[in-house]
């Protein structure tokens, strides 16, 4: 018990010590500016894969309150009717330069934690920008896995003659790709020969997402007053505070496996 009030400590001390949240607002500032360029992006690379906005409420459901769904749906629309090369291209730059900068805040208060950084000067400009182009790819296998939930439930009964259902299925897909994305992102981010693991903080931070994207969308669905409050921002402030609480349980998964890392070293000695 006590071991664990030490530990509980030690996550608290790195917290609060390396201003945590801080680095977790400015991770979601950028998030955000890549939120909808990214959307441009994949409409562009599996557009046809969409047949309708329904399909878009029905992955996201219980995961985004249903009025920051509306407004992806209607981005959606929009991209749909206007899309061209000279928005691909827009989109494609700003999604580059706003997920690169979110991967060097991150980077960042990765290396404040760990104690050293993985990259440094324009080696570290030069990774943020492969990142992005590793979100995309990411987020594209994460919509093919996703709109092809019905081809997916085929297999599984084929092989594995259980009654699955999509509603609670499609969790447990997030889960499996959150936690691959997780690994490499902990991975990028970890000092070159670091003996800290890796699999524990995604296994951890990959539960707490996705427990929290569903909690959060409960909690905003039975709120009535929030839009009073923002008016027409609401949606988009929403989605800012997702990403917030998703940036510090990213970034304290990872501070977890430092921990551990250490623990490990301590005992070896």
């Amino acid at each position: 018990m006590q071991r664990i009030l030490r530990f509980a400590k030690d996550l608290a001390g790195i917290y609060f010590g390396k201003r945590v949240s801080r680095s977790a607002a400015e991770l979601s500032y950028f998030l955000t500016l890549s939120v909808f360029p990214t959307l441009m992006c994949l409409y562009a690379l599996v557009g046809e894969f969409i047949p309708s906005s329904g399909m878009v409420e029905e992955v996201l459901r219980g995961v985004l309150p249903p009025d920051t769904i509306r407004t992806i749906e209607n981005y959606l629309l929009y991209v749909s009717v206007f899309s061209g090369k000279r928005m691909l291209t827009a989109g494609a730059i700003l999604m580059a330069t706003s997920s690169a900068a979110a991967f060097r805040s991150l980077h960042n208060i990765m290396a404040d934690i760990q104690g050293a950084p993985r990259y440094q000067g324009l080696r570290s400009v030069i990774a943020s920008f492969v990142f992005s182009l590793v979100f995309l790819a990411a987020m594209y296998f994460t919509v093919i896995v996703i709109v092809s939930g019905e081809w997916l439930l085929k297999l599984l009964d084929e092989h594995i003659p259980v009654s699955w259902e999509w509603s609670w299925l499609r969790f447990v897909l997030l889960y499996a790709i959150l936690l691959l994305i997780l690994l490499g992102v902990y991975r990028l981010t970890s000092p070159r020969g670091t003996p800290a693991p890796i699999l524990p903080g995604a296994l951890a931070a990959a539960l707490c997402m996705v427990a929290a994207g569903m909690a959060s969308s409960a909690m905003v669905s039975m709120s009535v007053r929030y839009s009073l409050v923002y008016g027409s921002l609401a949606s988009l402030v929403i989605l800012m505070l997702w990403l917030y609480v998703f940036g510090n349980i990213l970034i304290m998964g990872n501070a977890l496996n430092f921990l551990i890392g250490e623990r490990r070293g301590q005992e070896r000695c």
